[in-house]
């Protein structure tokens, strides 16, 4: 709804003088008083003309009704009863008595496979029944005479047998025996022979050590000296390298600090250089900036000039606008056609004060200038004044830092000097450390060489007696391994008779054992044979032939499992597989998948070979985001669409919120299970549904336009509201006097559109924009519950009032009050825009329309 305000119409300034022709005599004092008049009009803000341009605003009622708040979600239909179904074991399809889509009842066949190996089994199962049934037989029956007879001859060939193994065990004992003792006094003898061999060889070793032990102090004793004569060499020449490497390191430390002597120097140069430089250039920079500041003084002198010149002759063709107002109101007032009540003398007074006014508005103007040419003149002297104490600083600048780097320069050129000094003394002393250092070394090595000589006789004298002494241990100690190999070989044998005797003696040992086994066997035989079953043995056979029945029962199912049933009435939803392929068997799941392969033909049947569909007990599995699953509730309310039905909704509720939730993308989603209420079309599983959970209902209540809100709100935070319903700004945004212009009239197509803003809280005050005595008033409101397009009013509204959503554009209307109207203050007079008739903008000169 689009409403525009009224006003009054305007006031002309020309038309009424043109309406008279006896005032052509005055027609030059006419047109310069209807240039005044524009003037005027747009200069005082509509002081004369009472008009200005007002926003056409964009208008909503507020109602009374019903909002509902939902939460939109996607997702497929779902059966709550899919039955998958396989055969129990794999095998070859033979026979498929159903298509996709027939519907089943419950015990209809679907399908068979090839029953010929099964069939196999069940026959084997039967035979095996048969014998397990006539071993069971034959054991309830007993032994026969014959079965006793052939036990007992038995017996008797292992008593006879053992018998002859006992007489063989008794002789070979013997004969082991006399071979041992033979052996046992061979070993005795090679003992005395080999412990007569070992004292021989003790006392040659002990002459051998008691001589080569004399001849070992006499090279320790030259061995010891020689290690004090080259530990005395070795102490010299560390002393003497220490002191040379001492004098080595003072020169090249001296080398060093020249070094750094030398490159202080030289950054020393380089800093004077650089902060001369510097200076020079800040000192020119002054002069620049000085000069600019003089330049800048006489210009704003020369500035000042002219416009005090140009305001001046403005006030004085204003009081001439004074005079010249003041002879047509005498003029006219004392015409004898008129009289001083007029209308043409009105005119005239109204003019007449018009000029007055612009007199005191040059004035005012003109000292505005003075003022404002007499600050721009202060602030560049004190710009000349500021840069002059800068110019000096630099150069007082300059000539310190000149002092101060001479002096630096000195104290290192005298820090160089004094390092080439160092270094010559240095050099001299390492000269004096070497020539002595060589000297001193010379008479340790003589020493060194002497102790070096004893050491090797000692040595010599050592090997000879070790030669003529190892020679006679050798002879002895070959007279005791020769006794040594004797006494192996005595004790060989003894090993070997005793062993020989132990092997003949064990293996008849051993044939007594299998004999005694084999008696015992033949007797553990005989008893078996004549004794009749025993209960255990009865029910051992029994087992074997109820364990046979079982595989045959087995056997007979696996058979009649080769035909697939339906368990319960359904739609056939899919088949994996066809006539002539290998069908798997065993446990099934809910995932349907099949798999066909040319080269084996074989369906993969894990999810199912035939799956079966209840249609008549399908929900909606809507995906509802982390943000809105808050205010999902099990029980609430459903709405849903399908593609295949494009102008049906369907009802149903919220059953089962799953509280896993998925991520896709890093966004969660929660299934919801919808159940879904009876209808008279088909939906098939697999459909996807447009789905509106309502969360919230609210009957008859008082609601407002969002847009409504998101203008105010806009207007708030432009400071273009009254402060008594204005929020507070945000920190950051401009006030009432910062953005847009206070007083500004709202440019069109400023209408803010739905969810441009955040809705508010539920129980917030907002203001609203309320028509009322054909004016825009701030109110405040208390909100509730909203969804896209309104919100719920707690407070503050009543139904049938019209508030503000927009504005569109720009129409004739009152000024704003001076104090304050709906965007903020009113102008100034002289300010931009509201007078003349105009636009908001500048107050320029130009006719005022007529």
């Amino acid at each position: 709804m689009l409403r525009a305000i009224p006003s009054p119409p305007r006031p002309r300034c020309r038309a009424a003088l043109w309406r008279r022709r006896a005032w052509l005599p005055l027609l030059a004092a006419i047109l310069v008083l209807a240039e005044g008049c524009a003037t005027v009009s747009s200069t005082v803000g509509g002081l004369i003309s009472g008009r200005s341009q007002a926003p056409v605003y964009q208008t909503a009622p507020v109602v009374q009704g019903s909002l509902v708040v939902t939460v939109n979600a996607t997702g497929p239909l779902v059966s709550t009863n899919t039955l998958p179904l396989t055969f129990k074991n794999s095998g070859r399809l033979v026979e498929l008595d159903v298509a996709v889509g027939d519907h089943v009842t419950a015990g209809q066949v679907l399908a068979r496979q090839d029953t010929s190996d099964l069939q196999a089994q069940v026959n084997q199962a039967q035979a095996n029944l048969d014998a397990a049934a006539a071993n069971e037989a034959k054991l309830l029956a007993g032994p026969t005479q014959e079965q006793i007879a052939a036990a007992q001859a038995q017996v008797d060939t292992a008593r006879t047998n053992l018998d002859a193994a006992q007489k063989s065990l008794a002789a070979s004992q013997q004969a082991a025996g006399q071979s041992v003792n033979v052996s046992q006094s061979d070993v005795q003898s090679a003992q005395t022979t080999l412990a007569g061999a070992q004292k021989n060889l003790d006392e040659a070793q002990n002459q051998a050590d008691a001589a080569l032990q004399a001849d070992q102090n006499a090279v320790d004793n030259a061995r010891v000296a020689y290690e004090a004569a080259l530990k005395n060499y070795n102490t010299t020449y560390d002393q003497m390298a220490q002191t040379v490497a001492s004098n080595r390191v003072a020169v090249d430390n001296a080398q060093a600090a020249l070094k750094d002597a030398q490159a202080n120097l030289a950054a020393v140069q380089a800093q004077a250089t650089q902060t001369i430089q510097a200076d020079q250039v800040a000192v020119q920079n002054a002069q620049a900036t000085l000069n600019d500041a003089q330049k800048q003084l006489a210009a704003a002198e020369q500035t000042a000039s002219a416009q005090t010149a140009v305001a001046e002759s403005q006030v004085k063709q204003a009081q001439a606008n004074v005079n010249t107002a003041k002879a047509s109101e005498k003029s006219a007032c004392s015409s004898s056609d008129n009289t001083p009540g007029g209308t043409s003398c009105s005119v005239a007074k109204k003019q007449t004060a018009a000029a007055k006014v612009g007199v005191e508005t040059a004035q005012a103007q003109l000292a505005q200038v003075q003022a404002q040419g007499s600050q721009a003149i202060t602030s560049a002297q004190a710009s000349v004044t500021s840069a002059q104490n800068a110019l000096n600083s630099a150069q007082a600048a300059l000539n310190v830092d000149q002092a101060k780097n001479q002096q630096a320069l000195d104290s290192a050129q005298a820090q160089v000097t004094s390092a080439q000094n160092a270094l010559k003394t240095a050099q001299a002393a390492l000269d004096t450390a070497q020539a002595q250092a060589d000297q001193t070394l010379a008479g340790s090595k003589s020493q060194v060489d002497q102790a070096l000589n004893a050491v090797l006789a000692a040595r010599a004298a050592l090997s000879n007696d070790q030669a003529r002494q190892q020679a006679a241990v050798v002879t002895a100690q070959n007279q005791v391994d020769q006794a040594q190999a004797s006494l192996k070989t005595a004790q060989a044998n003894l090993s070997n008779a005793q062993a020989q005797a132990t092997s003949t003696v064990q293996s008849a040992q051993n044939q007594v054992d299998q004999a005694q086994a084999a008696l015992n066997a033949a007797q553990a035989t005989y008893a078996q044979s004549v004794a009749l079953p025993t209960q255990p043995d009865i029910d051992a056979a029994h087992a074997q032939v109820e364990n046979a029945r079982a595989a045959l029962q087995l056997a007979q199912n696996n058979l009649d499992a080769a035909t697939l049933v339906a368990p319960a009435s359904g739609i056939v939803a899919n088949i994996n597989g066809s006539v002539g392929q290998w069908i798997g068997g065993g446990p099934t799941n809910t995932n349907t998948s099949s798999s066909t392969t040319s080269s084996t033909s074989t369906s993969s049947t894990s999810a199912g070979f035939i799956s079966l569909v209840d249609v008549s007990a399908l929900q909606v599995s809507a995906q509802v985001s982390e943000a809105d699953i808050g205010r999902v509730r099990p029980g609430q309310r459903v709405t849903f669409s399908v593609d295949a039905y494009p102008n049906r909704t369907f009802t149903g509720s919220v059953a089962v919120i799953q509280p896993a939730g998925q991520v896709v993308s890093n966004v969660v989603t929660y299934n919801v299970l919808c159940n879904i209420d009876p209808t008279d079309v088909t939906l098939l599983p697999s459909m996807t549904a447009t789905v509106q959970i309502v969360v919230e209902e609210h009957q008859n209540a008082t609601l407002v336009p969002n847009a409504a809100l998101g203008f105010a709100r806009a207007q708030a935070e432009q400071g273009q509201l009254p402060s008594a319903a204005a929020q507070p700004a945000p920190t950051g945004q401009p006030g009432a006097r910062g953005g847009r212009r206070a007083g500004a009239t709202p440019q069109p197509g400023a209408t803010p559109q739905p969810g441009a803003t955040p809705q508010p809280s539920e129980g917030t005050t907002v203001p609203v924009l309320v028509i009322r005595d054909n004016q825009p008033t701030p109110v405040e409101i208390r909100v509730g519950s909203s969804d896209d397009r309104n919100t719920v009013v707690l407070s503050g509204l009543q139904p049938g009032e019209v508030v503000v959503t927009g504005v569109v554009g720009t129409g004739t209307a009152p000024s704003p009050p001076p104090q304050g109207g709906l965007f903020g203050p009113a102008p100034r007079p002289g300010g931009g825009g509201g007078g003349g008739g105009r636009p908001s903008g500048g107050g320029g000169g130009g006719r005022s329309g007529g």
